[in-house]
């Protein structure tokens, strides 16, 4: 997870998607360090626990497929898909 965000560079103030994001445990580690984020995941029980958690309240959680995003090109600064 470490080597992950720290690939992923600065997220102040930016707009970052966690792609494949699963039960969020490194959307967990960005929540609240980015401009905004979203977590894009196939699994409802996934996104369910994602959604629990206190530190994932500011997170969209969203139910997609990674071969077919359901956001507009452009919409993100930084995506990380780990």
């Amino acid at each position: 997870v470490r080597a992950a965000l720290h690939a992923l560079g600065p997220v102040r103030g930016r707009t970052v998607l966690d792609a494949g994001c699963g039960t969020g445990l490194t959307t967990r580690r960005l929540a609240g360090r980015c401009g905004s984020l979203a977590a894009l995941d196939a699994s409802v029980a996934s996104l369910d626990v994602l959604k629990r958690d206190t530190t994932a309240r500011d997170v969209l959680a969203v139910r997609g497929d990674l071969l077919h995003l359901p956001f507009a090109a452009g919409t993100f600064d930084r995506v990380l898909c780990a």
